[in-house]
């Protein structure tokens, strides 16, 4: 849990800026990594180390896989697809825990974990290999692109619509109106008085 806490914030930022496939890929690795290690654990910290690090790995799927759904769902199936995400995880628990107890059972219990690394390979290669991914509303250029209200160049220029404002008379008009004003609220306030 820790290493998941820790790290699906992190993924989720990453993938403002890079592939979310081939973070999912990096995740995968880190993750049959830390698999391995636990099959070659050698006491409680180690154990525990690897197991943190496995919390990494399936943060690069929990943070990343929701906003993919999201955007290759079919509309009216959004919610059964994303239902069947998140029923996965803990149906992956479980299936964890029997596949765990009959390799343990049979060899020893250090062959779950390699089994499981081994079987992972595959998907981490095609997390690398598998064409580029972009999420919608997420750029992965690194050159900042403003819109037209918020282009410093172009701020004072433009109104909401991205048009440039046009004054009728330019800006030696503006000045005209704006003393007339400060010229008609001074005569008011005289007239009250």
């Amino acid at each position: 849990m820790v290493g998941l806490l820790v790290a699906s914030p992190i993924f989720a930022s990453l993938a403002k800026i890079h592939n979310p496939f081939r973070l999912i890929g990096v995740g995968l690795l880190v993750w049959t990594i830390a698999t391995a290690g636990c099959g070659c654990s050698f006491d409680f910290w180690s154990i525990t180390i690897c197991r943190m690090l496995v919390g990494v790995g399936e943060a690069s799927f929990i943070s990343l896989a929701a906003p993919f759904i999201d955007d290759n769902a079919p509309a009216a199936q959004k919610t059964a697809w994303l239902a069947m995400f998140y029923m996965c995880i803990p149906t992956g628990i479980a299936l964890g825990y029997v596949y765990g107890g009959l390799v343990g059972n049979k060899l020893h219990w250090r062959a779950a974990f390699w089994g499981e690394s081994i079987l992972m390979v595959p998907f981490v290669i095609l997390g690398f290999v598998i064409k580029p991914l972009e999420l919608k509303g997420f750029a992965h250029n690194t050159r900042k692109e403003y819109g037209p209200m918020l282009n410093p160049e172009v701020q004072d220029e433009t109104n909401n619509n991205g048009r440039k404002h046009v004054m009728p008379g330019g800006t030696e008009d503006l000045a005209k109106k704006a003393s007339t004003k400060v010229f008609l609220i001074q005569f008011w306030q005289e007239s009250d008085d």
